[in-house]
């Protein structure tokens, strides 16, 4: 703590500030390392019996304003000033606030960038995992605004450190993010580290830290935005295996990031697996459909998101133009039970062998982990055998039957909502 007084206090000196110009990266490192190995002190401060404030949380960040202040670094100023950044820098979110500030830095003062990687990289073996949590969110953020053309080859450098602290366990989450960042550096570049950068993303997909696959499917999302087709199609259907499961997980961050994953794989569904990965979109557009009215709004914007992205895709006019058409329009409120019948008329259109299947798919959701996507269920597989016509329903093979006796099933369920759902659901099949 005294150490970290002492160097706020020679950057509050008007004296310092060509001092600092000079060792701007080493200062900065320094100061974010402190930033990382501070965490926690207040409780120990506190539990010691230290005066509210003695910390050295709190000496760290003044250290680091005092920094800011002395470089006239107007945009970290800013970076800090934004979404409560100072603050952040004490708590748990505190390497969010030091990517801000890296994000900062590197762009207004491009010429530090590899200087301030050389000071911090030693630190990702360090003895702290506070330390080599912020080298490599260091790291990851300065890829993000490194080109491929620097002289020094600092963007290969970067995505090696990023690469190698893969293995250690409290870096990975910050590493996966640096890696998926590689996107900004443009297409060739996306192209030279994808066989590196997919395995790596793509391996964490299924990672039992919920955290960590967050950031795979963020990082797949921006990497296949850009890499070419080549890359992406031998393992294409692997990775619709791979996405499938977290459409039921409880996070609604990893729900739609995953539904948002799999909308950005209709670039390379009209390829070499086109037929593959047209069965992959009949497999999961019962779910798409589904979690298109899903109680959280994150999911409910990637499923829009993603229809609208693997619509062409269809083969079908007509299901092309509803799921690009009024309904799933950004911004528009949703009217479900009218977005069904619709859907309904044009799946039976398009797809009239698929349609059995369609309706068991609807039926297998009616044991899902959610009393909204229950009754969506119920008033889905309704509104399908409803549309279907009456003088060709012997050709659809439906088993009516079996999904009268699931939706009666369904009416002794604990929820209301899908109760109501489901008599909803029933009057419309009065003519089977």
């Amino acid at each position: 703590m005294a150490a970290t007084a002492a160097l706020g206090a020679v950057c509050e000196s008007p004296d310092a500030a060509a001092l600092v110009q000079t060792h701007y990266a080493l200062l900065l490192a320094s100061l974010a390392m402190r930033v990382g190995t501070a965490q926690g002190s207040a409780a120990v401060a506190a539990a010691a019996g230290y005066a509210a404030g003695v910390t050295a949380e709190a000496g760290a960040e003044a250290a680091l304003r005092a920094f800011v202040e002395r470089s006239g670094d107007k945009a970290a100023r800013r970076a800090l000033d934004a979404n409560d950044g100072w603050s952040r820098l004490a708590s748990d979110d505190y390497t969010d606030a030091l990517t801000a500030l890296i994000a900062a830095v590197a762009e207004s003062r491009p010429a530090v960038r590899s200087a301030l990687f050389e000071c911090v990289a030693p630190y990702c073996k360090g003895n702290f995992v506070e330390q080599r949590c912020v080298a490599v969110v260091v790291i990851g953020e300065l890829v993000q605004h490194t080109p491929v053309t620097d002289a020094d080859n600092l963007l290969a450098r970067l995505v090696q450190a990023l690469l190698a602290a893969l293995i250690d366990p409290p870096l990975k989450r910050f590493a996966l993010r640096g890696l998926g960042n590689v996107v900004t550096a443009g297409e060739d570049a996306v192209n030279h580290y994808a066989p590196t950068v997919l395995d790596a993303l793509t391996s964490s997909m299924e990672h039992a830290d919920e955290s960590i696959v967050l950031e795979a499917m963020g990082g797949l999302s921006k990497v296949f935005s850009l890499v070419e087709e080549a890359r992406v199609q031998p393992i294409l259907v692997n990775i619709c295996h791979r996405i499938r499961p977290a459409f039921g997980k409880l996070n609604d961050g990893i729900r739609a990031e995953a539904f948002r994953l799999f909308g950005t794989l209709a670039r390379f569904g009209d390829g070499a697996q086109a037929d593959a990965f047209y069965e992959q979109w009949h497999a999961n557009l019962p779910l798409l459909v589904l979690h298109a009215a899903d109680d959280a709004r994150g999911v409910v914007d990637a499923c829009r998101e993603a229809l609208g992205r693997l619509a062409p895709l269809a083969r079908d006019d007509g299901m092309t133009a509803l799921l690009t058409g009024r309904h799933l329009r950004a911004g528009r409120s949703l009217q479900f039970a009218e977005f069904l019948d619709d859907f309904a008329t044009a799946f039976i259109a398009a797809y009239p062998r698929r349609v059995n299947p369609l309706a068991n798919a609807f039926v297998d959701q009616f044991h899902s982990q959610w009393d909204t996507i229950k009754g969506n269920a119920a008033a889905a597989v309704a509104r399908l055998l409803h549309n279907v016509p009456v003088e060709t329903r012997p050709s659809f093979h439906i088993n009516a039957m079996l999904i009268a006796r699931a939706l009666v099933t369904l009416l002794a369920d604990r929820s209301p909502a899908v109760r109501r759902s489901v008599a909803g659901a029933m009057a419309l099949l009065h003519t089977y």
